[in-house]
């Protein structure tokens, strides 16, 4: 090759490096350019395009829910035919039974509370499938378990907060049990939320608030539950409990259950000190004079277990509230409180008011009847007591307890 060859090809080769040096920076400036475009384009998004992308979110989100719902639909299906497969069983055996039962937990856990597990309760009902009992009846079992219980809750809140509550109560009395004055008293449903009440503080307070939103006679029966739970705790003491309850539930006009919890926790009582507050916490309530005299009358026989001589002195002081209290039911208990039948007895006779003092032998002696029939230890200390009795009370007790008679 000639020199003047190499210049030429020297030449090209310049001038085509320093067209591809071009092009690359063109490149790469458009490509700057668009980027700075687009963070510019995201800066200046109208705030109405940027909630429309929220919207838009949302719609997908709601799209979620919708597919949820056909899920639950088609979980329904499923368990109709299985449950349709049981029913042609039709055996008692053992573990037809358990496989009702595990099928019963399943339907609750898959459906959780939803308008898919009422209608598959009565479609079970309208086949006779599930004869006497409910799917509702195993939903407090579910709930013990932690995950299953947050699942319940959450189910629950969503579905009271869809529909109408009194609608559902009516239309499933059976399940909720509401009786002629529209109160609950008892149900499935009632059993869940009692089940639903266990569980850390946290827990609890939340779902208690949000109940509170849907439905004010379960959320008054969850607060009573936590408190029964509380109480049976034995961390806290019973008669500060019980002055909470009562002064929280005050204003529960929906909740039978008020009563049948104040009375629940009564049953917790374990020192003298706390069934003498609990009996000022009750005296000293807004509570009428029949409801008072029927806490007083269930508290009095616990409290006598502890301390008898208090229980005995509100009673001998006479008023509204004791006046029907069966003193018998104090002797039965009371008698715990000593250390023997002799020490209990000297007591009991020396009560000045013999009304009483009769009342509260015959209630000891009528309390150890029943258990002494398969006690010849327990039939002695009966016999102990009634032996005390004024002889017209003593022999009217022998006639109506024949086996506390001594055999000769």
């Amino acid at each position: 090759m000639n020199k003047k060859n190499t210049v030429f090809y020297l030449l090209f080769a310049t001038i085509t490096l320093f067209i591809a040096v071009l092009l690359i920076r063109q490149k790469t400036s458009s490509s700057v350019d668009d980027n700075v475009r687009k963070i510019d384009e995201v800066a200046n998004t109208p705030i109405a395009d940027k909630s429309a992308r929220k919207d838009n979110a949302s719609t997908k989100v709601s799209s979620n829910k919708i597919a949820d719902s056909l899920s639950n639909s088609q979980k329904l299906e499923q368990l109709k035919t299985e449950w349709l497969k049981y029913a042609k069983k039709n055996s008692s055996l053992p573990e037809d039974i358990e496989e009702k039962k595990q099928l019963a937990l399943r339907s609750v856990r898959e459906l959780l509370i939803s308008h898919e597990l009422f209608e598959l309760n009565h479609f079970l009902k309208a086949e006779n499938v599930y004869m006497h009992d409910s799917l509702f009846g195993y939903l407090s079992e579910v709930a013990q378990d932690f995950a299953d219980r947050t699942d319940l809750r959450n189910s629950m809140i969503t579905f009271l907060g869809n529909y109408d509550i009194v609608k559902i109560i009516t239309e499933n009395s059976s399940i909720f049990n509401y009786d002629s004055s529209q109160n609950v008293t008892a149900g499935s449903i009632r059993l869940l939320v009692k089940a639903l009440a266990l569980g850390s503080d946290v827990e609890y307070d939340t779902f208690y608030e949000q109940l509170k939103t849907v439905s004010l006679p379960l959320s008054e029966d969850l607060y009573l539950a936590r408190a029964e739970i509380r109480a049976k705790g034995a961390t806290e003491s019973v008669d500060a409990i019980y002055q909470e309850v009562m002064n929280e539930v005050a204003d529960f006009k929906n909740s039978p259950e008020r009563q049948l919890i104040l009375s629940s926790l009564l049953r917790a009582v374990k020192k003298p000190k706390e069934g003498h507050n609990i009996y000022n916490h009750i005296t000293n309530s807004n509570l009428d004079i029949e409801k008072k005299s029927n806490l007083v009358e269930q508290l009095l026989p616990i409290w006598a277990t502890y301390d008898p001589k208090a229980v005995v002195h509100e009673i001998i002081l006479g008023n509204e509230i004791t006046s029907k209290v069966d003193v018998q039911s104090i002797g039965d208990r009371a008698t715990n409180a000593f250390k023997s039948p002799q020490d209990a007895l000297k007591w009991f006779q020396s009560i000045e008011n013999e009304k009483i003092s009769n009342d509260l032998i015959l209630g000891a002696a009528t309390g150890l009847y029943e258990g002494g029939l398969n006690s010849e230890d327990g039939m002695n200390e009966c016999r102990f007591y009634a032996l005390a009795l004024p002889q017209d009370i003593q022999k009217e007790f022998f006639e109506l307890h024949p086996a506390a008679v001594k055999k000769r």
